[in-house]
């Protein structure tokens, strides 16, 4: 896959910052590809005619997400869409295109520059201000004819000169580290399906295999104190034609980074340094069950409390959506980016398709397309809600 470019000017990224134009690229991309933000994994066409695919999944000429560019379609803020169209509240898919590092199979792809008019007009521009009047009407015409070859012309290698290779290979995931993980710790194994997890409160600290064990599905990594975002689609028909995998290695986990894993699928993890002796978390003070109705709106703090919940359904596939403010963190014009939104997925009797660990905040509003069922998370890493979303404040 290639190098992180910036979504502005397509300049080089360093630790997310354009080196040509300042703008923090990693903000963007952190609000342009969220697991949760669309649960649709793989049930594209299955599902009720939920065309969007959160997990990316090809069903019937869909995309794949994690692939570079996530295809056609703009949200309703003029925003490129991780997707082949838009989920049902116009924002970009939740997962991370060509900006995550797939530390799995990865492929090298080369593209074309034409600069080969571009300098040639320059040259004759050139000769026009120099040589002034005799030269005006010449070069002129040698302009026009040129424009009129680009105009016409139907193959990209016209231009004389070879083809150029402007592929460059992946950075390293691990660049920017602020720190190495220890190399000893406890044997740790463990498996999680569709859900978002954080390290220190569910999963340890520590290097990962991660393999597949049944379904398919996506998995990724958002680690911004670290820089490190990992994306892999995991599936038992992997291939190289799709890069999809079967197994991760060297997957660092470190504390406080969030693993949001897609529907439909289950991954085992497996280190020998976890650093078990520093989790943190306790039981949930929830207990009661909510049962959510469609064609109603519900307020957390209201008709539901505050906290973590698991989300599953009760017939056929139904969506629950959301959306958490994160604050006045960008212009108005960008104002969709203060938010971070969640559309999760569920079909009743699929245990792979119960999403675990959804935090519900004050004051957020929640709808559903279907009779849904919040139950109370076992274990929490505070009560703090909002504390679990600082990260995509960063």
């Amino acid at each position: 896959m290639k190098k992180r470019r910036c979504y502005l000017c397509g300049g080089k990224l360093v630790n997310g910052r354009c080196t040509l134009c300042g703008l923090d690229n990693t903000k963007i991309e952190r609000k342009n590809y969220r697991l949760n933000e669309s649960s649709f994994d793989g049930k594209g066409i299955e599902a009720k005619h939920l065309c969007e695919s959160h997990n990316g999944k090809p069903s019937g000429g869909l995309n794949r997400q994690g692939q570079a560019s996530w295809q056609s379609g703009r949200n309703q803020q003029g925003q490129s869409s991780w997707q082949n169209g838009q989920n049902q509240q116009g924002q970009s898919s939740w997962q991370s295109g060509q900006n995550w590092t797939q530390t799995g199979r990865k492929k090298k792809k080369s593209g074309k520059q034409k600069k080969g008019w571009i300098s040639t007009i320059i040259v004759l521009l050139m000769i026009l201000i120099s040589i002034g009047g005799p030269a005006i009407s010449f070069v002129t015409t040698e302009i026009k004819n040129k424009i009129d070859q680009i105009n016409n012309s139907g193959d990209d290698n016209w231009w004389s000169g070879s083809e150029i290779d402007t592929s460059v290979d992946e950075n390293d995931p691990y660049e920017f580290v602020t720190r190495e993980l220890s190399d000893s710790g406890e044997v740790y194994d463990t498996e999680l399906g569709y859900g978002e997890y954080v390290v220190g409160t569910d999963i340890p600290e520590g290097t990962y295999e991660v393999t597949l064990q049944s379904g398919y599905g996506s998995f990724q990594t958002d680690d911004p104190d670290n820089s490190i975002y990992l994306y892999g689609y995991f599936s038992e028909n992997a291939s190289d034609e799709d890069e999809d995998i079967t197994e991760m290695e060297d997957v660092r986990l470190y504390e406080g980074a969030h693993v949001m894993i897609g529907e439909d699928v289950v991954l085992a993890f497996h280190t020998e340094n976890g650093q078990t002796g520093q989790m943190q978390s306790e039981d949930n003070p929830l207990s009661v069950t909510y049962t959510l109705q469609p064609e109603k709106k519900y307020t957390v703090g209201k008709e539901i409390p505050a906290g973590v919940y698991d989300v599953s359904g009760t017939k056929d596939w139904a969506v629950m959506e959301y959306e958490i403010y994160l604050g006045e963190l960008y212009d108005e014009e960008y104002d969709s980016l203060n938010y971070q939104n969640y559309s999760i997925m569920v079909e009743a009797g699929n245990e792979n398709a119960i999403y675990k660990n959804a935090v519900l905040t004050e004051g957020t509003e929640i709808t559903v397309t279907g009779k849904m069922i919040l139950t109370p998370s076992k274990k929490i890493g505070s009560q703090d809600y909002e504390a679990f979303y600082d990260i995509y404040r960063k």
